[in-house]
């Protein structure tokens, strides 16, 4: 056995998000074959986990449950060795930054174009709803990176949606 050391980070400056809840890891296998999850408390955006060596996916959660949540990541941890999981904190607002991948999803997925239509309406109600310091937009570089390495459809889609997802 050894353990996951697990840090919950604020997005902006990387600092320690001192938020309560849980962490938790589970097997990065089929959850049939190996159905565990191993959790703990999260006490000022830390926690440590302890499992048998192995590849993870590690998450956390914590007050208000529905909008305090992190991203999660994997980690592989050999016997002995600690492994830390450093994740970043998540806003209401933050699956706006990530909302152009699910446009483009949903089109390679052939879902009709008035239903994207519907789903980029409703981001914008939530964009003009949500507090704007609640809400994870592009900075102008990470907008000029994201369009450096996009394909066309890609780079369409950031066209269309830059207006919600760029900080101004």
């Amino acid at each position: 056995m050894g353990k996951i050391y697990v840090w919950i980070r604020e997005p902006d400056d990387c600092s320690i998000a001192k938020v309560n809840g849980i962490a938790w890891a589970r097997p990065c296998s089929d959850i049939s074959v190996d159905p565990r999850i191993y959790q703990t408390d999260l006490k000022e955006g830390y926690a440590e986990i302890e499992v048998p060596p192995g590849c993870y996916v590690v998450d956390a959660a914590w007050q208000p449950g529905c909008c305090g949540n992190a991203k999660e990541t994997v980690v592989i941890f050999d016997c002995g060795e600690p492994v830390c999981a450093h994740l970043i904190r998540e806003y209401a607002g933050e699956p706006i930054s990530r909302f152009p991948s699910l446009v483009d999803h949903a089109r390679e997925a052939n879902i009709e174009e008035e239903k994207i239509t519907e789903m980029i309406n409703l981001l914008e109600k939530i964009a003009s709803t949500v507090p704007g310091e609640k809400i994870r937009r592009f900075s102008e570089k990470e907008f000029e990176l994201k369009r450096a390495v996009s394909d066309e459809p890609h780079l369409r889609t950031l066209k269309q949606l830059e207006s919600i997802i760029i900080k101004k």
